[in-house]
């Protein structure tokens, strides 16, 4: 298995209740300067979602042609891992996992922000920064945030 995971996917502040009301630790600076890729996935979300007929179709095929990629080198994956782990090569065969892991991660978070500054941009320009119609940030009962295109 893999060893260890980029800090961009580890644990942060963001995902630990109570933690944000904390003074950080010395320790956790560096893990919490570094781009949260859950935040930079989520704001790209909010982007799209405001404009979905505009934004979503390229969204969507850009983040399924990069799946469909992960899922074409599997067989390769796995077929080096298990040679690797039948030569008795475990350890290497853990770095491979390791290392193939980040990769994909990091190629995965650099979509998401070329995406995201795509669309940001784009919605500055078409569409200016709107500005929330209510005074309501949140809700407990609010299901999700609806990205489906409108029908006529």
């Amino acid at each position: 298995g893999v060893q260890s995971i980029a800090p961009q996917f580890g644990k942060h502040r963001y995902l630990t209740k109570g933690e944000a009301a904390g003074f950080l630790l010395e320790d956790w600076q560096i893990q919490e300067a570094t781009e949260f890729s859950g935040r930079t996935f989520k704001r790209l979300m909010y982007f799209t979602c405001d404009h979905p007929e505009q934004f979503l179709p390229e969204v969507t095929e850009a983040l399924m042609a990069f799946e469909a990629r992960l899922m074409a080198e599997q067989e390769t994956v796995v077929e080096i891992v298990s040679t690797l782990f039948k030569a008795g090569k475990d350890n290497l065969a853990k770095d491979y996992l390791t290392q193939y892991s980040a990769d994909a991660g990091a190629a995965g978070l650099r979509l998401g922000n070329a995406l995201l500054a795509s669309i940001e941009a784009r919605t500055e320009v078409l569409y200016g920064y709107r500005a929330p119609e209510g005074d309501v940030v949140s809700e407990l009962t609010y299901d999700r945030i609806s990205c489906q295109i409108k029908s006529d």
